[in-house]
């Protein structure tokens, strides 16, 4: 049971192709909650708003790449010796099999856009 006078519930999505989907788990005040696993995106999402989720952690790109170079971000990890998969261009990753998973990781973050935003590195309030 959770208990709403604790702080927000923060999800974590690991995100794979069309067949194993996406596995999440949710995490209140640092604690294990729960954890849900599906191929439908639409599942994760709702299973999130069922749990009245503030914060999420996907592990896929929020945005397909603009030129088909890497994004600001991989190049920052990149350079603290991290070597992130670089995103591709929507075209190229329509095209290739290995991008699958971020295809998936598209659909999940349009399931979640009505009742979510995309943090947009201004910090808001989070209420519970």
């Amino acid at each position: 049971m959770i208990h709403r006078d604790s702080g927000p519930i923060v999800v974590g999505v690991d995100v794979d192709g069309p067949k194993n989907g996406f596995h999440a788990v949710a995490v209140l005040d640092g604690q294990f909650v729960e954890m849900h696993s599906s191929i439908i995106g639409a599942e994760i999402a709702e299973w999130c708003r069922t749990l009245k989720a503030s914060v999420f952690g996907i592990d896929a790109p929020c945005r397909w790449s603009l030129t088909g170079g890497a994004a600001s971000c991989e190049r920052a990890f990149a350079a603290q010796g991290l070597h992130p998969f670089a995103t591709s261009s929507q075209t190229v990753g329509k095209q290739h099999p290995f991008h699958r998973w971020m295809l998936n990781g598209a659909d999940l973050y349009r399931c979640l856009r009505p009742d979510y935003f995309l943090f947009n590195g201004q910090w808001q309030a989070i209420t519970t």
